[in-house]
């Protein structure tokens, strides 16, 4: 998604060359090595949470844009300030990202309960992530503000109220079913369908049954 959005990937076996063995790797998705890795620093293995941090983070010179996934019960409340005591960084970092405040969250479209949209959408949209994280890599407003925002400049999260539902779901209103899906092929010929195949069937038993009959008389 990076890539169709317009940016690159960073390398994550040149960070792991760079950190050592404080940096291990495994598979994103078990089994399954197209779904990527999962990078987790050893913190213990540092003298201080900041010192870890600074080894983390020289790894990362020479990224422009990164994505902060920490957890907020409410997104709305976490701040630039909040992702640099998370990462233990300061005013005084010289990295790319920082300088040029590109850091970037995921919960930039959510629920009045502080449901993210990036999870739980009823409907999977990538071309509206993909949309989104190039709005924001490249400061971009032309394009829709979705899923993505930049939290160092200061974006906060777009609310999806009930209020701007302009239909109502069954999930949402007892009294509305669904609606019904319509037969691609007609009844009628449906049958016709299966009619055939049990002659074919049919016939197919037939023809295996006087083949041992004369595969039988053969033998005797």
């Amino acid at each position: 998604m990076v890539k169709d959005a317009g940016g690159t990937a960073k390398d994550g076996e040149a960070l792991q060359a760079a950190l050592g063995s404080q940096l291990k790797s495994s598979l994103a998705v078990s089994s399954n090595p197209a779904a990527g890795k999962t990078y987790t620093l050893n913190i213990t293995a540092f003298a201080s949470r900041a010192e870890a941090a600074a080894a983390f983070f020289q790894g990362l010179g020479d990224v422009d844009v990164v994505i902060d996934q920490v957890y907020a019960y409410d997104p709305r409340s976490y701040s630039f300030s909040n992702f640099l005591e998370e990462y233990g960084l300061d005013n005084t970092s010289n990295l790319s990202f920082f300088k040029n405040r590109m850091v970037l969250r995921i919960d930039g479209t959510m629920s009045e309960a502080f449901n993210l949209a990036w999870y739980e959408s009823r409907i999977a949209l990538p071309e509206g992530a993909v949309e989104g994280l190039a709005r924001a890599m490249y400061s971009n407003a032309s394009k829709s503000m979705k899923y993505f925002r930049n939290v160092a400049k200061g974006e906060m999260p777009t609310l999806l109220l009930a209020s701007r539902c302009d239909a109502a779901l069954p999930t949402c209103k007892i009294s509305v079913h669904p609606l019904a899906i319509p037969l691609t092929i007609s009844p009628t010929t449906d049958a016709a369908v299966a009619v055939a195949a049990s002659q074919r069937s049919m016939a197919t038993a037939v023809s295996v049954a006087l083949l041992l009959l004369a595969a039988t008389t053969m033998s005797v």
